[in-house]
């Protein structure tokens, strides 16, 4: 994780390197296929969108492995462009907090 944190953490440095070194950066992550949808992505980026992450969730769900959830969560919190996507977890989360500590008006 650290390779991937470090010299190939930018799409453009990603895209240069073949999608085998991208699987060797991910390491034991598991999931080797997202090392490739990664470098997929990485590879459009560079290629569609001038190396930088597209802003717009639609953009963002046309790069292969990036869904409804990826897209909302990179959105908001890699581009803070929209508020964070709901789960039933979060859902469950955020109603015990309110339960807790009602919100004040």
């Amino acid at each position: 994780m650290a390779r991937m944190a470090g010299p190939l953490a930018n799409p453009g440095d990603l895209a240069a390197e073949s999608s085998g070194e991208a699987v060797r950066a991910w390491g034991r992550l598991g999931y080797p296929r997202r090392a490739l949808r990664l470098h997929a992505a990485a590879t459009l980026i560079a290629q569609d969108h001038d190396g930088r992450v597209p802003r717009d969730p639609v953009e963002l769900r046309a790069l292969p492995g990036i869904g409804e959830y990826t897209a909302a969560a990179v959105s908001a919190f890699a581009l803070a462009t929209q508020p964070p996507s709901w789960t039933p977890m979060s859902a469950v989360c955020w109603l015990g907090l309110a339960a807790v500590r009602p919100c004040q008006q």
